[in-house]
Order: structure tokens, then C-alpha cells, then sequence
């Protein structure tokens, strides 16, 4: 559990260090904002979420203890102080702080998501869920719609995660990732003729099939249907055959490298060396 929470406060920190050097004007605009109104809580709200952005959260909360001794009353400073507890790894308090947030009034994507991963991280995948549920119902987002499913899938619920699957790539006007999610977790339910049916669509408008090809092979092999997944296989190295030939690329390789061991040539398997 304290792995999980400190890979995730240690990847907000890597964002927040590559944040926009424009954030340092906008900063000294707001130096001067506030020393020339030094009871604007907002302003003060504001420049901690610069700071936070700009890799500076430690800063941050002194301008968030400002503003909170000026406006107790004014929520988002809960908002803002939960994350940048949570930039600076003060998992439990930032926890606590978004909670305030989001018991005092309309909820946030911002607020829910920060909730929903630092629950994920200490395995609480329930309460992730909910969260993550929540944040869709606000904004519709590929990967909001992936970490609910991958909560569903903690759960063991698969059967509720590919209806969250199939709810996302409707509203994301099927999206690749959560294709890809869906057909795994169908996989998984030995539903062998919807995960095809699922890959099929994507076949139909796609140039490039073969690693498509390569997931149908194993769909028709898990399925007990050994015919046709060696001929999505053999299929699957004509084209990436031709595709070395034209331009060799590393992915391409190592999809050749996959498609050659699953057809039995280990001596071939090997991804071919750079030319």
C-alpha cells in the first residue's frame, strides 16, 4: 500500500515539475495582484494552484493557510489544499480535505478523480469505484471510464465491466483504449465470439490489422478454434513482413516476434535486428 501511494505522489510531482514555464508570469502577475489587494482569498487560491503546478506545492499551502484564516467559509481552498496535500504525498490529510470538498457542496472532476486514485492506491476499490462513477456522470473521459472498469475488474465484477466498457466507447465514439479494455475483459468471461465480434470492427476500417489479427488468433485459439487462429496468424506475418520490408519499426517486430511464437518457429522469434 505505501508503494502505491508513494508511485502516485511521486508521478503528480513529475507533472507538476514539467509544468509550463508561462506558469511563472502568471505567478508574478499574481505577486502583484495580491500586494495590491492582501485580502483577496480567491487571488491567494489561485497563485497556490500556480504554485502547485509549477512544482511548488510546499509554497502553495502557505497561500492556502492565508486564505483559508481570511475566508473559512470559501470551499475551494478544501479543494486546492487536498491536492496539494496529495502532490506533497500527505495522502491521508489530502484525502480528508477533498471529503470536505465534496461534502459542502457540488462536486468536481478534479476532487473525484484525486479521491478516487489515492482510495485505488490503497486498494479500497469500491469506494474508487464510486468515485470514478461520479466523475463520469460530470465530464466523459477515456480514462475516467478505464479506471471504473479497472475498479470493476478488481472487484471481480466483470460482467459490470464490460456494460461500463460498452457505456464509455458509445459516448467516446469508440475509443481504441477502451476497446481494447473490453475486449480483454471479454476474454476473460469466455465470451470468445463477442470479443471477436468486437475486434471485427475495428478489422473492417483498419489498414494496418495485424496486431488486431494477432488478438483475433487468440480469441479462435481460446476458443477451440485452432484452424482460424493460425490463419489470422499466418495472415498477421504476411503483413508485418511486408511492413518490415518498407519501414522497419520496433513494434512491428516485436508483434512479428509474437506471432511467430505463437505458431511454434521459436527459432524465428526473435525480433529481427535493426538494419
Amino acid at each position: 500500500m505505501r508503494a502505491r501511494l508513494l508511485t502516485l505522489a511521486l508521478l503528480l510531482a513529475a507533472s507538476s515539475a514539467s509544468a509550463h514555464e508561462g506558469l511563472k508570469a502568471e505567478i508574478q502577475a499574481l505577486d502583484a495582484q495580491i500586494a495590491a489587494s492582501p485580502g483577496a482569498a480567491p487571488l491567494l487560491v489561485e497563485r497556490a494552484r500556480l504554485r502547485r503546478l509549477d512544482g511548488d506545492p510546499a509554497g502553495g499551502l502557505v497561500d492556502l493557510a492565508a486564505a483559508g484564516a481570511l475566508a473559512p467559509t470559501l470551499r475551494i481552498v478544501s479543494l486546492e489544499r487536498g491536492l496539494t496535500e496529495l502532490a506533497l504525498g500527505k495522502v491521508a490529510s489530502a484525502e480528508a480535505n477533498l471529503s470536505r470538498f465534496l461534502a459542502s457542496g457540488a462536486p468536481s472532476v478534479a476532487a473525484l478523480t484525486a479521491r478516487a486514485q489515492i482510495r485505488e492506491a490503497s486498494t479500497r476499490f469500491g469506494l474508487a469505484r464510486a468515485d470514478y462513477d461520479a466523475a463520469i456522470k460530470l465530464q466523459a473521459d477515456p480514462d475516467l471510464y478505464l479506471a471504473r472498469g479497472r475498479m470493476d475488474e478488481a472487484l471481480g465484477q466483470l460482467d459490470r465491466a464490460a456494460v461500463g466498457y460498452e457505456e464509455g466507447l458509445r459516448a467516446l465514439d469508440g475509443a481504441v483504449s477502451i476497446r481494447l479494455a473490453l475486449i480483454r475483459v471479454e476474454l476473460a468471461r469466455k465470451r470468445y465470439d463477442r470479443a471477436i465480434a468486437w475486434i471485427d470492427g475495428v478489422l473492417a476500417a483498419s489498414p494496418l490489422q495485424a496486431d488486431w489479427l494477432l488478438r483475433r488468433a487468440e480469441a479462435h485459439a481460446a476458443a477451440g478454434r485452432p484452424r482460424l487462429a493460425t490463419a489470422d496468424r499466418e495472415k498477421a506475418l504476411a503483413e508485418l513482413d511486408a511492413t518490415l520490408a518498407r519501414r522497419p519499426s520496433e513494434s512491428a517486430r516485436v508483434s512479428r516476434a509474437r506471432a511467430l511464437h505463437a505458431r511454434g518457429r521459436d527459432a524465428e522469434a526473435s525480433p529481427r535486428p535493426r538494419p
